[in-house]
């Protein structure tokens, strides 16, 4: 979409097969289901899974959605970086805002942040 690319990752509980990988590559912006409970392995990603994702494609900034509250948090701890909060209205990403973008942007619209 205007020249950002997009991957979706939805209710799955696998990773990628080997042949899908290449065709992956390049990828801007993840949208990736995952859960942090092993009652939903068989149709949605593991945390740990979603990491592993996020380590081979590189995409600059992620969006977990529809998964265990603070998955969010997880992968940005797990990432070495940080979880934005976004309202669930949603952001709008120019490819100009992702020159820049180093390590991955994890923003979360469904959970508030949380208050600590």
């Amino acid at each position: 979409i205007d020249g950002i690319e997009i991957a979706h990752f939805t209710s799955q509980g696998a990773l990628p097969s080997d042949q899908m990988w290449p065709r992956l590559q390049g990828i801007d912006v993840l949208l990736i289901q995952g859960t942090m409970s092993e009652s939903f392995r068989d149709y949605k990603l593991t945390g740990e899974d979603c990491r592993r994702i996020i380590d081979r494609l590189h995409p600059r900034i992620v969006i977990p959605e529809h998964g265990t509250p603070r998955i969010g948090e997880y992968l940005a701890k797990r990432l070495g970086t940080k979880v934005e909060y976004v309202p669930a209205e949603g952001i709008v990403v120019r490819k100009k805002d992702l020159q820049g973008i180093e390590a991955p942007w994890i923003v979360d619209m469904d959970n508030e942040e949380p208050t600590r």
